[in-house]
């Protein structure tokens, strides 16, 4: 059954447009498949039709400032370096 993707893209399903919205584009092609009985090549069609229709995932965080554990183990690295190179050139 092939159906015209015109009018679906304005309706797609709330969980469709979750996923979309959350940039799991795999996620939201295999529901639109799913839900309308559609192919693979036209579920991905309808799903990119609503991405440029109304924009890509909405996730897109800034650089987080705070201090993260990749942060933290990196000084603790420079640390002991530091520590190492200064123990050495004093002995």
């Amino acid at each position: 059954m092939q159906a015209n993707s015109d009018h679906l893209v304005g309706r797609l399903p709330d969980y469709v447009v979750h996923a979309i919205q959350h940039g799991r584009k795999i996620e939201a092609i295999k529901h639109v498949r799913e839900h309308y009985k559609v192919g693979l090549k036209e579920a991905k069609q309808i799903v990119e039709e609503y991405i440029t229709e109304n924009g890509g995932p909405d996730n897109e965080e800034p650089e987080t400032v705070g201090i993260t554990i990749e942060r933290v183990l990196f000084l603790l690295i420079v640390a002991a370096l530091l520590y190492g190179l200064y123990d050495y050139l004093v002995k």
